[in-house]
C-alpha cells in the first residue's frame, strides 16, 4: 500500500487592512499657510470651525467656501471667514472689507476719496457722502440722508424682541456704509464683482421678513421649539375615534354599457323661442314698472324680435326692441300725465 506524501504550506502572514496614507503637511510661509489642494484647504477649515474665529453657524464646507470666494477676491483665508458674510444664500461684504478690496486695487485713486457729513444732525437732510474716483475716470458721488434712510423703513430700526440694532445704535456709521457701498459698487463693480455690502443685504432680508438679529442658528432653534410646543399641545388631547371606513360602492352595470353619442347642444328654433318666454314676461314686468303702461303698440317690437330669434347672435336685436318699447311706454306715459 503506497501512501501520497502530503506537502504542507508554509504559514502565511493574515491579511491586514491597509493603513491610511500619512496627511502631508501643510506648507507655511512668510505669508502664512500654503494652501495647495482642496484636502489640505478642507484640513484647515475643519480647524477654523473647531476654533473660536470661525462666526457662528459656519461649517467646515461653508469655511472651505468663504476661503475659495476670497481667493477669488484678493482676500486671504482667514480674511475671508472673517468678513465674508452669507444672506440668504448670497455672499457679503462687510463694509469696511468693501473699502480695503477697492484700495487695495490699482485702480483706486487715494487722493479723489473723502467721506462727509453735511447737514444739521439727525434732521431729514442729514446726509452722509461718499467720494471715490478710479484712474483715468471723473469722480463718483453718492449720498444717503436721513429722509432715505426713514423712507426705507430703516431708521430708529429695532429686532422684534425690542432690542435696539446698529440703526438706532450707531445711525451716523450706517449712512457712512450705505452711501459707501453704492459708490464703490458704481466706480469699481469688476473689482468688487458684483457683491453688496452685509449691511445693505442684511437690512434688505429684515425689510421683507422680521428676523430680528438672529442667525440663521438661533432661528431654526426658534422653529424647533415653535414645532415641539404645537406637538406637546396635541399630545394632551385625547385621540379622537376613528371612523369607520366607507362602504365601497358596489360596481353599476350601466357603466360597462357602451356610451351614447353626444348630444347636440345646438337646440331649434322653437326650442329658442320656449327658453326665451322667461325673458319676454320679465320684459313685460319691467315695463310695467318703468312707465305704468303695457299695450300691443309698445310690445309689438319684442314680440316681431322674439319671432324672428333662431340664433344666439339675434338677442341684439331682441335687446333693441326692448329698449325701443320702453322709450315708447315712458313717452307715453309722460304724455299721459301731461294731457
Amino acid at each position: 500500500m503506497t501512501t501520497t506524501p502530503t506537502t504542507e504550506k508554509p504559514n502565511q502572514p493574515a491579511a491586514t487592512e491597509k493603513a491610511p496614507p500619512p496627511e502631508m503637511p501643510i506648507g507655511f510661509g512668510s505669508g502664512g499657510l500654503n494652501l495647495t489642494s482642496l484636502p489640505e484647504t478642507h484640513r484647515f477649515a475643519q480647524y477654523i470651525a473647531q476654533s473660536a474665529f470661525c462666526p457662528k453657524g459656519m461649517r467646515a464646507a461653508d469655511v472651505v467656501v468663504a476661503i475659495q470666494f476670497g481667493a477669488e477676491l484678493g482676500l486671504g483665508p482667514v480674511q475671508a471667514v472673517q468678513n465674508i458674510a452669507v444672506i440668504n444664500g448670497r455672499p457679503t461684504l462687510w463694509g469696511d472689507a468693501l473699502l480695503a478690496l477697492c484700495r487695495k486695487s490699482p485702480l483706486f485713486e487715494e487722493t479723489g476719496f473723502a467721506e462727509t457729513f453735511t447737514g444739521k444732525e439727525f434732521d431729514d437732510s442729514f446726509r452722509a457722502t461718499t467720494r471715490v474716483c478710479r484712474k483715468g475716470g471723473a469722480p463718483t458721488e453718492y449720498s444717503y440722508s436721513v429722509a432715505d434712510a426713514k423712507r426705507a423703513g430703516l431708521w430708529g430700526r429695532t429686532s422684534k424682541q425690542g432690542e435696539p440694532m446698529p440703526w438706532s445704535t450707531n445711525p451716523k456709521r450706517m449712512l457712512r456704509y450705505r452711501a459707501r457701498a453704492f459708490a464703490l459698487r458704481d466706480a469699481f463693480p469688476d473689482v468688487l464683482k458684483g457683491l453688496y455690502s452685509r449691511e445693505e443685504m442684511l437690512d434688505a432680508a429684515l425689510h421683507a421678513v422680521d428676523l430680528g438679529d438672529e442667525s440663521d442658528e438661533d432661528r431654526t432653534a426658534t422653529v424647533g421649539a415653535k414645532v415641539k410646543k404645537q406637538v406637546d399641545a396635541l399630545k394632551n388631547h385625547a385621540p379622537a375615534e376613528a371612523a369607520e371606513p366607507a362602504p365601497v360602492p358596489e360596481p353599476d352595470p350601466a357603466l360597462d354599457q357602451p356610451m351614447e353619442p353626444p348630444f347636440d347642444p345646438a337646440p331649434p328654433r322653437a326650442d329658442i323661442v320656449e327658453r326665451l318666454s322667461m325673458l319676454t314676461e320679465s320684459v313685460r314686468k319691467k315695463l310695467l314698472e318703468d312707465a305704468g303702461i303695457l299695450n300691443e303698440a309698445t310690445m309689438g317690437g319684442v314680440k316681431n324680435a322674439v319671432d324672428k330669434l333662431t340664433t344666439v347672435e339675434d338677442l341684439t336685436d331682441l335687446k333693441m326692441a326692448c329698449a325701443q318699447a320702453a322709450a315708447k311706454a315712458k313717452t307715453k306715459k309722460k304724455d299721459s300725465v301731461t294731457a
